[in-house]
Formats: C-alpha cells, structure tokens, sequence
C-alpha cells in the first residue's frame, strides 16, 4: 500500500449472519485509493461491491461482522475509532452517494432542510468560526445547488423531495454531498435510475466536482462504459473478492483474468445485439486465475429475438403516433371507445410551503391526454423531470390533480 494513500485497505472480510450460519460478502479485498483519484470498484450484481463501500462507512446491519487487517483513512487507524470518534468523519470527510436519492431524504423536510443540516454539521465538525449559526447558509446551499446544474436553487430549496424528479433529486443529493467538503466520495451507482442523457451530466457533474474539491472517489458500478469513462483505476470483483485491478484503460482493453475478459466480451455482445450472449462457464464461488483455471459465470440469461414483427410494423412512426413537435389531429382508432383508461387534459401543480411563497408553483404535468385500450402496453418515454412519474402517480391517486380527468 502507498504511504501517499488516502485510504488503504488490506485483507477486509465482511460476512452477514443467515440463520445459523455466516454468509462472506466480502472476503480479503485490499486496495488503495490516491489522494484526487477516481477508483471503480466493477463487476455483476452480487460480487460485493457496495457491501464494500458500506464496510467503509459502518453503515451495515448489526448482523453483519466487518474485518480487517487494516483499514486507514489519512493514516489513521478506522477501526481503533469509537462510534462517536467514527461519526465525526462519517457524512463529513467520508460521504455516500446512494444508488437511489430517495432513500437519502426525509420526505417529511424540504431540501433547504436537508442541505442547511449539511453546511450545519460540516461548520460544527471543522470548528469554523461561523458555526451552526452563522446565518449564511441559505446563500451556499443555493450556490450548490448552482453548482450541480440546477438553474432555479430557490424553487428547489422550497420542495419537498417527492416533488423533484429522479434526475433533479440526485443532483439535489450530490449537492448534499458537497456542502460537506468529503476528501472521500463512494459513489454508488448514482446513475442507474437514470435516463441516458441525464446520466451523461451527472457523469460529468460527479467528475468536476471532484477535480474541484480535490476529493478522492470509490465509484461502484457494473457499468463498464460508466468505468472507462469515469474512473482512473479499476479493481474488477467477483464472489466478494478482486481478481484484477490496474489502470482504468488496461483493466478495459486489455484484461488479463478470465472473469474480467468475460465480462468485457458479455458488454461487447450486448453492443452487438448479438443473439446469445457471451457466457462464462462455471457457478460463483470458484477461484478462476489467469493461468487457465475455471473462470466463473458472468451471464446465464441468454437473449433470444423476439420473433416476427407485429403487423403493420413498420421503421417509420406510424399515423397513429402524437408528438409535441407533430401532433396528429386523427383519434387513435378504437382507443377512446372501449379505452380501459381515459386521462383528459390533466393538470398538476406542485405548489410551496408557506414560508417560500415567493415561488411560484410548478406545473409537473400540463394538460395530459391519453387513452390505453383493454391489453394494451403505452409506453411514457421522456427524459429525467418531463413528468413520467409524476403522471402514473396521479393516476394513482397518490397526487390529487390541479385539473382535468382520469376516467377508469
């Protein structure tokens, strides 16, 4: 390990009981991570990646065990620390991005809640003369919020989270995660939930805040594009242990473990659209090395063509199809008649709490219609905040609609 390392970890174990017996999640991972760098932890679901950032963080359940033969953040021993020494650093110099934003916020609080909670904590910890009640906090949160791409800080200070879209509550979370000024930033899967041209900016956002804080990141992800793309060095996981790591573009084009290369070769198949994927041999648990042993499965599921097209498919958009930019002024044929579901012209405003009035309410959905015939799938595509969820919600009833009807 680097004496120059911000965080080192040699030989970490971590096991879950189940029933009477104990379950390795992790078993003997070592690595490093430089002050500034980018390290991905890669592999399938299951090989113990986020376990091993959990580890880090002691944020695991109090029925799984965690150890090691070391575990030192800037030098210093984490696992020597009290609960109470350990929180000092936990959500202050070592901060989470979760997979899912929504688990991160108190759906009761507005964001303002959560970020001035933030500021508050980071001033408390490092004794800054300002402290908890510097007063200020307002202009930062709001400065953060700019800085993670949100052009109107204040309407976002003033919702409540459920009032956000996916996209927008991530970068309200990494904001958070900012306020905090962390030397080290796990990253867990940030962008799974979102759509591609929303992952490529909070890709892009993650990496510039990093260069800007200088702060190190352990990114998980399965994603190998998201890898390449992100991260300076990689360690590739399997079965709770690594079986490769080294620079982010060797790791990537030129693997030398089995498991690796299958992984690289399933990735490649699924750009292909091949019809099967590459599949490795072998059932978790075996100990594949790159001299030739077994390598492990990666990829059972195989994917097969979905058969002959439907009649009438064509490439082009068919007549029946509306869009913003065209709308077609023809009825769906048969839709409306015996539809199951009716929406017409659905109205929803998202209004704000008493103390910010000054915001004005946000219209989520602006006069929505549709219809969905008996066994019919009507697919809602859109990018991240266009009101995807926020209509099947409403459908629902989990939202009460500001105007217009839905007819069931």
């Amino acid at each position: 390990m680097s004496e120059a390392a911000l965080i080192e970890v040699e030989n970490l174990r971590t096991s879950f009981a189940v029933g009477s017996q104990r379950v390795e999640a992790v078993r003997g991972v070592s690595f490093s991570i430089a002050a500034g760098e980018v390290f991905g932890l890669i592999g399938e679901s299951g090989s113990g990646k986020t376990v091993t950032g959990l580890s880090l963080l002691r944020l695991l359940p109090p029925h799984a065990a965690v150890a090691a033969d070391a575990m030192r953040f800037r030098g210093e021993e984490l696992g020597r620390l009290s609960d109470a020494e350990f929180r000092a650093l936990q959500g202050v110099q070592l901060a989470m991005i979760f997979q899912d934003p929504v688990g991160s916020f108190n759906p009761a609080k507005t964001v303002a809640w959560h970020l001035q909670h933030a500021i508050e904590r980071r001033r408390a910890c490092s004794g800054s003369a300002s402290g908890s009640g510097g007063g200020d906090w307002a202009e930062e949160a709001a400065q953060d919020l700019r800085n993670v791409g949100i052009r109107a800080p204040e309407r976002v200070l003033a919702s409540y989270p459920h009032q956000l879209s996916g996209g927008m509550l991530q970068r309200a979370l990494i904001a958070m995660v900012i306020a905090l000024r962390p030397a080290l930033i796990i990253a867990d899967e940030p962008t799974t939930n979102l759509d591609n041209l929303v992952e490529r900016q909070i890709l892009e956002l993650i990496r510039a805040q990093q260069k800007k804080l200088g702060a190190s990141v352990l990114y998980v992800t399965h994603d190998l594009g998201v890898a390449g793309e992100i991260c300076d060095r990689i360690a590739v996981m399997y079965a709770g242990e690594i079986v490769e790591m080294g620079p982010a573009r060797d790791v990537l084009e030129r693997p030398r473990h089995p498991y690796a290369q299958g992984l690289l070769q399933t990735s490649a198949s699924l750009e292909r659209r091949d019809e099967y994927l590459y599949e490795l041999q072998g059932e978790p648990g075996g100990r594949g090395d790159a001299t030739g042993a077994p390598s492990p499965r990666a990829v059972r599921r195989r994917w097969r063509n979905a058969g002959p097209r439907s009649p009438g498919w064509s490439r082009s958009a068919p007549a029946t199809s509306r869009g913003a930019c065209s709308m077609n002024s023809e009825p769906r044929t048969g839709a409306a008649a015996g539809a199951t579901m009716q929406v017409r012209e659905l109205v929803l405003d998202f209004g704000a709490p008493q103390r910010f009035r000054k915001a004005r309410p946000l219209r989520a959905l602006d006069q929505v219609s549709l219809d969905i015939a008996p066994g019919e799938i009507l697919g809602l595509v859109g990018e991240s905040g266009s009101g995807k969820t926020t209509l099947g919600k409403t459908i629902l009833g989990a939202f009460k609609p500001t105007a217009g009807r839905i007819l069931f």
